[in-house]
């Protein structure tokens, strides 16, 4: 065999993405998480400060921590998440950092204030990216996606 020849490796990557109604149905399980969560927290300051504003700030930081924290976490994706079996992934389909879990949490309040527009585009992107997600630079896979990686010679 020629010496000038080194091994180096191939990867292939199957990636198949998270739909619409996988997505769906873990944010409904999400939300009930962080309404569980959130609920010391709401009944103690429904005492003392009845005010709307201070709990729609409480449940959006529990739901911020959630979020941010779970899906940048080795889990790559929250409970609802994890029970549906979709994770997510930055652009070179890696774990997310806090920052970048952060910032998609961040954009998926635009894909709210969208009137769900950038939610319901899940369903028509032909990578499942909602506009949170185009605009993070993230994706939702399914975590039984793999790597195949082949090694292989090329000339030195």
């Amino acid at each position: 065999m020629n010496d000038n020849l080194k091994n180096i490796e191939y990867k292939e990557i199957y990636i198949r993405y998270g739909g619409f109604w996988r997505r769906f149905f873990a944010a409904i399980a999400d939300m009930v998480i962080v309404l569980i969560l959130s609920s010391p927290f709401i009944l103690f300051v429904a005492l003392i400060a009845p005010f709307g504003s201070v709990l729609t700030t409480l449940i959006l930081t529990v739901d911020w921590l959630y979020s941010s924290l779970m899906t940048s976490s080795s889990h790559q994706a929250t409970v609802g998440k994890m029970l549906l079996g979709i994770i997510v992934t930055n652009e070179d389909y890696k774990r997310l950092s806090w920052a970048e879990a952060t910032l998609r949490y961040m954009c998926s309040n635009l894909s709210y204030l969208s009137f769900f527009i950038g939610y319901l585009m899940v369903a028509i992107h032909p990578k499942k990216q909602g506009l949170h997600d185009l605009l993070a630079r993230t994706y939702v896979v399914k975590k039984s996606s793999s790597t195949l990686t082949v090694k292989g010679a090329e000339n030195a």
